[in-house]
């Protein structure tokens, strides 16, 4: 018998997934960084993934003057929401997904939780020590434009999700209206969104109201966009999911989530970075940090003090 995003089976599978997919778009972000920094001839060294400041690839940059220059601008600095932009537009659009509702649901989290939290909660967070200081500083680009470019951008992908998960709605016997459409997204969208900022300040983190605003503005893409269209069917029905796989994925969700919330909350009062690889003295990594090396000998007492490079 199909099944809609608002069947209980389908909504307890959901929970669980989300604790996997928005963990792992925050660390996307840092890892568009990270790779943004390879490909500029860098080195990518490890994260830094507080909850409630803007997440960090660690890395060694090519010179010393790289935060100024071109590469810096598109593979270091606007990376991250690049890459959100890219994810919650595309995952969408061409994922693929199969006929279990566990891959539906873990594509559209993960669209969802880029234009959410990449281009909604993180831009803010970087005005005192993050992209949006970082553009004003070298290339004179206003941190307004830039969380404002963000947040429009995001008002516009996370409908996408959305509205491919609505169209499963189609295929249960209940009549698709704008309060069942508006439900998929209070469900699947607001429920994790607010469990993640419920989460941050609960962990110690003080984000102010900017940062809410700008995910505000994200979101209500997605109510706007559930309350004025109504989708096309979805071409794949699906059956509830078996309490096996929602077991299985709260288990999953259970590891990823205490994970996350272990790397995401504050050190004392500083962010923690967990490092994998040698830092040089044109590595990025802040004083205030705590600095949690994976393997022995990668930090000497004061190292990533004398490597600091914006």
């Amino acid at each position: 018998m199909s099944s809609s995003p608002l069947s209980g089976r389908v909504v307890l599978l959901s929970l669980g997934l989300a604790a996997v997919a928005w963990p792992l778009a925050w660390l996307l972000l840092a890892l568009a960084q990270g790779l943004g920094v390879l490909l500029a001839g860098g080195s990518f060294i490890g994260v830094s993934l507080p909850l409630g400041q803007c997440p960090w690839a660690l890395v060694n940059q090519p010179s010393v003057a790289f935060a100024s220059s071109r590469a810096a601008l598109w593979g270091y600095w606007l990376a991250p929401a690049l890459g959100a932009v890219a994810l919650a537009t595309v995952l969408p659009i061409l994922a693929p997904t199969g006929r279990r509702w566990g891959g539906e649901l873990l594509v559209n989290h993960l669209a969802l939780a880029c234009a959410v939290l990449g281009l909604g909660w993180a831009p803010p967070l970087g005005l005192g020590d993050g992209p949006a200081r970082g553009l004003e500083r070298f290339f004179e680009l206003s941190p307004l434009a830039f969380m404002g470019g963000c947040a429009l951008a995001g008002a516009l992908v996370a409908p996408l999700s959305v509205l491919r998960l609505s169209g499963s709605l189609w295929h249960v016997s209940q009549s698709l209206t704008r309060a069942r459409r508006l439900a998929v997204v209070a469900v699947h969208g607001l429920g994790p969104a607010a469990a993640w900022l419920g989460l941050s300040f609960l962990l110690g983190w003080r984000t102010g109201s900017v940062p809410l605003m700008t995910t505000g503005a994200v979101l209500g893409g997605a109510v706007v966009a559930a309350w004025l269209w109504v989708p096309r069917a979805g071409i794949t029905r699906r059956d509830a999911p078996t309490f096996g796989r929602i077991a299985a994925a709260w288990l999953l969700g259970l590891a990823v989530g205490v994970s996350a919330l272990w790397a995401g909350a504050p050190a004392g009062r500083a962010p923690r970075a967990l490092l994998w690889s040698k830092p040089t003295a044109t590595n990025n990594i802040r004083v205030d940090w705590k600095v949690i090396p994976l393997r022995g000998g990668l930090v000497r007492p004061g190292q990533q003090d004398r490597g600091y490079v914006p």
